[in-house]
C-alpha cells in the first residue's frame, strides 16, 4: 500500500509527523515550508521517502522504532555541540535509539527511510551472552561503507519488488520476508548486540541430523510465513547452528533452501493446473514472489525452463 502526504503548513506537518513517527515540534527557519511523505507499507515495515523543502529544526519524542535513513539530497544534523552528528548525500544512519528523543536540523533534506519494529531484530538474531534478552543496535552509524551499501541495495530491492507488484495486493509471505530481509541487513550494517559468530557448541551441533530436522520443518511449513527462529526451535538448536549446518552440508542458507522448496511447490502447481484457469503471477504471488522478473530467472535456474512453459505443457 502506497500513500502520499503533502503539507505547506507547520501545524499540519507537526500532525503528520506525530501520526507517523512521534510527537514533534518543528520550526522552519527560512520562511519556506514544504513537507512531502511518500510511504509504502508492508505489514509492520514501512518504507518512506521524505522531502523537507526548507531548513527545519526538530525536537522529537522517542520514536519507539528503529528508523534507518539514507540521505538522498540536502543535509541532516542530529544532537548538539560536541555530540552533533552530520550527514550528507549518500550517508546512512539510525536517527536515534528507539527509547530516546532527539533534536535535529534538516536542510533541504530528502531521505529514504525504513521504519522497523525493534522486536524484528529478535526474529533474525540472538543476543550475545551477557548482552541482555533482546538484540539492539549499539551504534547509530554503520560499521563500514560496504555494510551501508549492502543495506541500501536491500532497501532498493524491497522497494522495487513492492513497486513491481503495482496495485495488486502483496502476499503475507512476501510482506513478512521483506521485513525480515531488511531487518537482517540492518543487523549486518550496524554494530549490535547480536551474536553472529558460531560457538564451539554451534559447530558441534551443526551435523546432518540438525540439517534434516530443519529441512523437514521447512518442507512441511513452506506454505506459510516461517522465521529462522522457528526453524531453529524446530531443530532444537540456535539460529547460528541452523545457518552453519546449511552452509556446511549444502553450501546454502536456510532462506535459499526455503525459496527452493517454494519454487518446487509452484512448479508442481503449474504442472497440475489448467492454463485457461490459472496464471503464473497468481501462483507465484501466493507463494511470496512479487518481483516476477526475478522469480522467472530463479525458476529457470532451478527447472531449466520458464514458468509459463511449464504451465502450458
Amino acid at each position: 500500500m502506497t500513500e502520499v502526504f503533502v503539507s505547506r503548513d507547520v501545524g499540519a506537518s507537526e500532525a503528520l509527523l506525530r501520526e507517523h513517527y512521534s510527537a514533534m515540534r518543528v520550526r522552519p527557519t527560512d520562511g519556506r515550508h514544504l513537507l512531502r511523505m511518500d510511504q509504502r507499507r508492508l505489514g509492520r515495515l514501512r518504507l518512506d521517502q521524505n522531502t523537507f523543502g526548507m531548513t527545519l529544526e526538530v525536537e522529537a519524542a522517542p520514536l519507539g522504532a528503529v528508523v534507518v535513513a539514507r540521505v538522498l539530497a540536502g543535509t541532516a544534523s542530529y544532537g548538539r555541540g560536541h555530540d552533533e552528528r552530520r550527514y550528507r548525500r549518500g550517508d546512512l544512519y539510525v536517527t536515534a535509539d528507539p527509547d530516546e528523543g532527539f533534536c535535529a536540523t534538516l536542510d533541504d533534506f530528502q531521505g529514504a527511510i525504513a521504519v522497523l519494529d525493534p522486536s524484528l531484530l529478535d526474529e533474525i538474531a540472538e543476543p550475545s551472552p551477557g548482552a541482555g534478552s533482546t538484540v539492539r543496535l549499539v551504534s547509530l552509524d554503520p560499521s563500514s561503507a560496504s555494510a551501508a551499501d549492502l543495506w541500501w541495495r536491500t532497501y532498493c530491492f524491497v522497494r522495487d519488488s513492492t513497486d513491481a507488484a503495482g496495485s495488486e495486493a502483496l502476499s503475507p509471505i512476501f510482506e513478512q520476508e521483506a521485513r525480515r530481509l531488511l531487518g537482517a541487513a540492518t543487523v549486518a550494517a550496524f554494530p549490535s548486540t547480536a551474536d553472529v559468530e558460531p560457538t564451539i557448541e554451534d559447530r558441534r551441533d551443526a551435523h546432518t541430523r540438525t540439517l534434516r530436522r530443519a529441512a523437514q520443518f521447512i518442507e512441511a511449513n513452506a506454505w506459510r510465513d516461517i522465521t529462522i527462529k522457528e526453524i531453529a526451535e524446530a531443530a532444537g538448536v540456535t539460529i547460528r547452528t541452523v545457518q552453519l549446518s546449511f552452509r556446511r552440508h549444502l553450501d546454502t542458507t536456510p532462506t535459499a533452501y526455503l525459496r527452493g522448496v517454494r519454487l518446487q511447490y509452484i512448479h508442481d502447481e503449474l504442472v497440475a493446473n489448467d492454463p485457461a484457469r490459472t496464471t503464473v503471477s497468481e501462483v507465484a504471488s501466493r507463494w511470496g514472489f512479487c518481483n516476477f522478473g526475478r522469480f522467472a530467472a530463479q525458476y529457470r535456474t532451478q527447472f531449466g525452463e520458464l514458468p509459463a512453459h511449464t504451465l502450458r505443457h
